[in-house]
This record gives C-alpha cells, structure tokens and sequence, in this order.
C-alpha cells in the first residue's frame, strides 16, 4: 500500500492536476496573508501599540473571516461534487445560496464593529492605548465583512471548478493596491493624509472592495458557468438543495467560529502577558499565515479534486488518491519547518524598529513555531482535503471542539498564569492542539468513513458506501 501511494504521488499526471490548483491557490492565500504583513510591517514604524492594536484587530477580522469562509467552503463541497457529475446548473444554484447565506454573518460583524469595538479590543489588553487605536482600525475595516462575503463566496466556487489561476490573478489587483494605498495612507506619501492605524484599515477596506469587483466582473460579465440568476437561486430554494449545502456549510460556519475563536482567546491570554507579547504574536501571524498558505494550496486541491471524484462516484480513486495527498503533506511539513529554521534571521530583519525584550521572544518563537508547523501540514490536507470533500463536518467540528478548548486553551492558560512560563513555552502550548489532532484525523481518515456522495438523492444528503 504505501509502495503504491508513493508511486501516485509523484505520478506525473497526478502531479499535474495536483499542482495546477495547488500552486495557484498557494499564490492567492500568500498574497491575502500579505496584506496582514504589510500592515504589521509598516505600522511597526509608530509603535509597540500600533503593532500590538492591528495584530488583535486583526484576529477579531480573521473570526468573521472562518465563518464566512466556512459557508463558502460549504457551498463549494456541493459544487464541486455537482461538476464532477457534470451538473452544471447545480453549481449556480449553489453559489447563489451559499452567498445569500453568508450575508447575515456579514450583517452581524459590522453592526458589532460598528457599536462595540472597544469592547472587542479590551477583551485582549488594558492598555488604553492600544483599546483606542484597535478600536479605530475595526470600526473602518469591519466594513469590509460585505465585500469578503461575495469575493470569498465567488472565489471557493471558481476554485471548485477548477479555476484557481483566475482567482490568483484576481487577487494580484487586492494585494498591490493594499499596499500601495497602506503607503500612501498611513505615512502620508504622495500628498495623502497621513492617517497611521486608520490609514491601515481604509487601505483593507478599499483593496478589498477593488479586488471583489473583479472577480463579480470576471463571473458575471464573462458570463461564466457560476454566472447565477435570480432564477437559479429560487430553483435552488425550491428544490431543497439549500438543505445540502446548510448540512456541510453550517456546521462549517460553527466550526470557522469555534475555532477562530480559541485563536482569539489564545491572543487575550497574551495580551494579558503583556503588550510587548502581544506585539510579537502579532509579528509572528503573518509569517504562520505565509507557511500555512503552503498547507492550504494542497489541501485545496485536494478539495476539488476529492469533490470531483466523489460526485462522480469513484470512490477508489477518491482514496487513492486521498493516500498520495498525505504524502504531499508530510513533504510540506519538511520543507516548511526547515525553511522557518534556516530564515529565522531574515524575518526578524523585517522589523528593524522593534528591539530589546520584544526581539528576543520573537526570536524564541520562530523557534518554536519550526518545531511545530510540520504537525499542522498534515492536519489541514486530511481535514480541508478530505473529510470537508465528503460532508465529514460534524467530526471536524468535534474535533477541532476538543483539540482546542480541551487541551490547546488549558495547557495554554497553565504554562501563562500557572506556572508563568517563557512566551516561547506558551506558543508551543498553544500549538499542541495540532499534536493531537494530528493522531485523530489520521484515524478518521483511515475509517473511510469521509467517502461519501452528497448529491445523489433528492432533497436529503446521501451516503454511499465507502471504498474498499
């Protein structure tokens, strides 16, 4: 067996497939990560606070940014199972509600950044400083929570017909002019205001706008197989097809939230440390967010590639298949601890305003963090890849419940407030969920109990028998 994976891992026509979603996507998240690492790199230029602020903000954003993604991604397992079944009017249907279902979670963050962005920032530091320009940055970048929906919503379903190139180049217009416009608005370039934190999030918020109307003009002006219609989402009402998608989006959706949140209590618990703690957590996110990115372009190929075999029925190469993409995993896992390691000294040039003990721990941290990404490889291809492609989400869920709030979240607030360990300790703490749950999802992944049709059957998900 493992001989055999091996052999269809590096099969050049697997290779081929895996890489022409893998590669782009992997580019597209790496550009999304880069605008967080340009507002941490360029708002170091004012300050400890600034940093400490964005970085929180930031978190809060990423919580919105789970659940909204955790819809799309639902939307998207039905849509790629109805492409490999070569229904395309299913795929409209499914894109059309997937976004009129992730407007209210769009509704909801802006009412909550708009009326208590104080209160949200406070949960993490006392310092009135940091609440005050944390506070500034969510009230305009929350704002953005629309035009994310209809982007990621549209660009989940282009990915899952296999047309992840398109997103990529679509993301290029939101990357370059966040940066440009962070330049000029937080620093006061070219006769702009300079407007510091504030500059930060209106450079999120119309980067994001931006980028989103390209990818609406691309779907709908091209008029492209997702290009939906008002008659598309009613059919998709009627004919119970929102109960398909709600089954594997929702739970999704809980999960994003679920765990978003513990992210964001892991950064309370921090910030509790200490400003300066708080600020080097956030120096270290985006890099964490560059590496996972990696994870993440695997993992959704093998997403597309497992919805496509499911819902054509072929559920032996669907596990096959299923075995050569943790191959790719573990090889990830390599490359990225080894590159953290070897590129420690570099990444902490980035930040050439920052200095003394707040050096040091981020030093300590990418330290840390080498050891550990490896583990999270793995877990996000078997996760994201795999069981979400078969509507496996209730265990995901489950799963991420336990591995965080029952051993990441405990050992955390321990070696912070208990035993008043060094922050390095304390980040290793924070990634042991990812230790477990390495163990977990392997075993649920062996079960075959992932492999599963959700298109089959009218009006109700239906299961078929996993593969042999």
């Amino acid at each position: 067996m493992i001989i055999s994976s091996l052999k269809l891992s590096f099969d050049p026509v697997f290779v081929r497939r895996l890489l022409a979603t893998a590669i782009p996507v992997c580019l597209q998240t790496l550009m999304f990560s880069s605008r967080s690492l340009a507002d941490i790199m360029m708002t170091s230029h004012l300050g400890v606070s600034e940093v400490a602020a964005i970085g929180f903000s930031g978190r809060i954003i990423f919580v919105m940014n789970l659940a909204l993604f955790g819809i799309a991604s639902g939307g998207g397992v039905i849509i790629a199972q109805n492409w490999g079944a070569k229904k395309k009017e299913g795929a409209r249907q499914s894109t059309a509600i997937a976004m009129l279902m992730g407007i209210p979670f769009a509704l909801l963050f802006v009412v909550l950044c708009s009326l208590i962005p104080e209160r949200m920032v406070g949960l993490a530091s006392s310092d009135a400083s940091v609440i005050e320009l944390g506070a500034t940055y969510l009230q305009i970048a929350g704002l953005m929570a629309f035009p994310l929906t209809i982007g990621t919503v549209l660009s989940v379903a282009l990915r899952s017909i296999g047309l992840a190139k398109i997103c990529m180049r679509l993301s290029v217009v939101g990357v370059g002019s966040n940066l440009v416009l962070n330049y000029a608005l937080i620093f006061g370039a070219w006769g702009f205001p300079a407007l510091g934190i504030a500059g930060a999030a209106y450079a999120t918020l119309i980067s994001s706008a931006l980028e989103t109307a390209c990818v609406l003009a691309y779907v709908f002006l091209r008029k492209s197989a997702l290009a939906f219609s008002i008659a598309d989402l009613k059919e998709g009402l009627d004919n119970g097809l929102w109960k398909k998608i709600g089954k594997v989006a929702y739970p999704l959706a809980i999960n994003g939230v679920v765990w978003s949140g513990g992210v964001l209590i892991y950064n309370i618990m921090v910030g509790r440390m200490g400003t300066s703690e708080l600020a080097v957590l956030a120096m270290i996110t985006p890099i964490e967010s560059i590496i996972v990115a990696l994870y993440v372009g695997i993992a959704t190929a093998a997403s597309v590639i497992t919805g496509h075999r499911l819902g054509a029925e072929d559920y032996e190469v669907a596990w096959s298949e299923g075995k050569a993409f943790l191959v790719w995993s573990v090889l990830c896992a390599v490359f990225s601890s080894i590159l953290i390691w070897s590129c420690k000294g570099l990444i902490i040039s980035f930040y050439p305003a920052i200095e003394g003990d707040t050096l040091t721990n981020a030093s300590q941290v990418l330290t840390a963090l080498a050891l550990v990404s490896g583990f999270r490889s793995v877990n996000v291809t078997v996760i994201v890849g795999m069981l979400r492609s078969g509507g496996d989400t209730r265990f995901c869920l489950g799963l991420d419940l336990f591995c965080q709030w029952a051993v990441g979240i405990v050992l955390t607030y321990l070696t912070a407030f208990v035993w008043h360990m060094p922050l390095y300790v304390v980040f290793l703490a924070i990634n042991s969920e990812e230790f477990v749950k390495l163990f977990l999802c392997v075993y649920r992944f062996a079960s075959k109990k992932w492999i599963r049709n959700l298109i089959k059957a009218d009006g109700e998900v239906a299961s078929c028998p996993a593969a042999g």
